[in-house]
């Protein structure tokens, strides 16, 4: 798996995770639950963008070995 693929999905999901901030500033959330339920979803990826981080320092590890 290359770095440039791990980059690319990190980069997806910090769009993502921008419209989802753009949408709660402009008061999009119908109500708190929904509120609730966006936050969620933001954290999910960010969770997901550190094991991106994670896998991509290990492979690079893993490169400089071979």
């Amino acid at each position: 798996m290359s770095s440039q693929l791990l980059h690319a999905v990190k980069e997806k999901n910090d769009a993502e995770i921008v419209r989802m901030g753009d949408d709660l500033a402009l008061g999009k959330a119908k109500d708190y639950a929904d509120y609730k339920f966006v936050c969620g979803i933001a954290r999910g990826l960010m969770v997901a963008n550190n094991h991106l981080l994670e896998l991509d320092i290990a492979l690079r590890e893993d490169e400089d070995v071979e």
